[in-house]
């Protein structure tokens, strides 16, 4: 219970070598071991913390939400009519796909991405942005070619896209929120956004 608790209400995380000997200190060294471990030779840290924990919204999920809504709706009234009705096995078996789809659509995306975000780590070094999720690790070589895209959040918090295409930087409105892709490595919903921009900003000589 305890888990699922921290899953789902945790604060974020936020760590680094300024932070060194306050409170906490022994999960900082954990995150700080964690990401050392992926550095090469002569490579240090400056920057380390993790994206937002819990559930939160995006604006996309005003969009998703109703869908979800309506696909699972539907799925459940056309699994209790094949039923009532005494509809072949073949018809409930495909609307019990439907029904399991649409949870996942209005409940489970919402659970796995929560555990995703549990196990992120990300790292900034003055070589490159590192990101681990569990034991996969994705890294973004950080010079004057690199593309990255910024995007505010309440409360100083921010995320960092690397990778984005110059058309997508120029969209705005609905454009620019359906450009987004989760696929592309991502600080997500990070403390103080706005300073580790800069850093990057820095480092690549904007």
């Amino acid at each position: 219970m305890r888990q699922l608790i921290h899953l789902f209400l945790a604060p974020g995380v936020m760590f680094g070598s300024e932070y060194a000997g306050q409170p906490g200190g022994g999960s900082m060294n954990f995150y700080s071991q964690e990401l050392n471990a992926e550095l090469g030779a002569g490579e240090k840290l400056i920057w380390a913390g993790g994206p937002k924990q819990g559930i939160y919204l995006t604006q996309r999920d005003f969009f998703l939400i109703p869908i979800s809504l309506s696909w699972l709706g539907t799925a459940v009234a056309w699994e209790y009519s094949v039923w009532t009705d005494g509809g072949h096995i073949t018809s409930l078996l495909f609307g019990g796909v439907l029904v399991a789809i649409g949870l996942f659509m209005t409940f489970g995306r919402f659970i796995d991405d929560c555990w995703r975000r549990s196990k992120t780590i990300y790292g900034l070094s003055e070589r490159r942005a590192i990101i681990l999720e569990g034991r996969n690790v994705k890294s973004v070589q950080l010079s004057s070619a690199t593309t990255f895209q910024f995007y505010r959040h309440n409360h100083g918090r921010g995320t960092i896209q690397f990778g984005v295409t110059p058309e997508d930087q120029k969209k705005t409105g609905v454009g620019a929120l359906w450009a987004f892709d989760t696929t592309l490595p991502t600080f997500e919903q990070i403390e103080d956004g706005e300073r580790v921009y800069a850093e990057i900003k820095r480092i690549v000589g904007l």
